[in-house]
């Protein structure tokens, strides 16, 4: 099959002038794409005045053995604090719950 193909037969390289009209026609196609396709805008929810939120705060107390060292049997002394805050949708409005330790 190799003897067959004359040098007509083999595919011709592609001029350079040819290449670049190509790429420009291709680049024209994608900018009347662009133009033609609706702009998308994304509405923001709605945000929240943190003000204006109920809160509502929920005191932990740890048993005696949760506050000893299981090694030593010592009391433990509290480093620093924690808080949880978890916000709830009530009809109508908001109310932040937020759980802290004694």
């Amino acid at each position: 099959m190799l003897e067959q193909l004359t040098p007509q037969d083999t595919p011709a390289e592609p001029k350079p002038e040819q290449v670049r009209a190509d790429a420009e026609a291709d680049a024209g196609l994608e900018k009347e794409l662009d133009e033609s396709r609706p702009a998308i805008h994304r509405k923001r929810a709605p945000s929240v005045d943190r003000r204006k939120v109920e809160r509502c705060e929920h005191r932990v107390e740890l048993g005696a053995r949760a506050r000893t060292c299981p090694r030593c049997g010592q009391p433990e002394r509290r480093i620093g604090s924690d808080a949880s805050r978890v916000p709830e949708y009530v009809p109508g409005h908001f109310v932040e719950h937020e759980w802290r330790l004694r």
